[in-house]
């Protein structure tokens, strides 16, 4: 599976801040949901729907950077993603990502207090908040970001790292960033396309 099979939203006009079109009917598309527009230099345009029309599939798409319209043209139909998945297709996507099998590490971690007991953590680094209490050591795993298997103590000793802070693991790597599949995108386990239409099999099912 790949971003030709995901639904499409075709743009109809550019505004000054916004783009207006008619979208392929599937579970991603609500008002002010996050979305993923992917053009044609395999870059995922990150935006808002807003001004969904459900009965007429159309709506408009607000780029989070107003600069990126540019890189949409009126007259083309783009592949589109709902935020959730979308993170995960752009580490599979990107040609120009590196990555290397890399060995986990464990490294320092910082701790602080939680709002109602517990504790919040994060890996030390020149980033983490000041205050906390450093836990030699204690950042001892990362999960895959596609489909979160532990890398790293008590899972995978080896993953795949790409700067600045993504992992995926073997499996991932071998099945979705090698082939740049998005075949994990939750979509096509409740939905497929037919005729252009996109249904849902829970429903045909009933």
């Amino acid at each position: 599976m790949g971003p030709d099979d995901l639904p499409k939203f075709a743009i109809t006009a550019i505004c000054d801040d916004f783009c207006t079109g008619r979208f392929d009917q599937s579970p991603w598309v609500g008002e002010n949901w996050i979305a993923g527009v992917y053009n044609e230099s395999h870059q995922l345009i990150w935006g808002r729907f807003h001004r969904v029309n459900s009965i007429d599939n159309t709506c408009d798409f607000c780029p989070d950077e107003v600069a990126d319209l540019s890189k949409l043209q009126t007259g083309r139909s783009y592949p589109y993603i709902d935020g959730y998945w979308g993170e995960r297709a752009e580490l599979a996507l990107d040609p120009g990502r590196q990555w290397k099998e890399t060995a986990f590490e464990p490294s320092d971690m910082v701790q602080f207090p939680a709002e109602g007991g517990g504790r919040l953590a994060t890996r030390l680094s020149s980033n983490a908040p000041s205050g906390g209490e450093v836990v030699p050591g204690g950042w001892d795993h990362e999960h895959c970001d596609i489909c979160w298997k532990k890398i790293g103590c008590g899972g995978e000793p080896f993953g795949f790292y790409s700067d600045p802070n993504a992992w995926v693991c073997s499996e991932c790597y071998t099945k979705h960033v090698t082939p740049r599949s998005i075949e994990f995108a939750g979509m096509e386990k409740e939905w497929f396309s037919e005729g252009g239409t996109w249904q849902s099999r829970t429903w045909l099912s009933r």
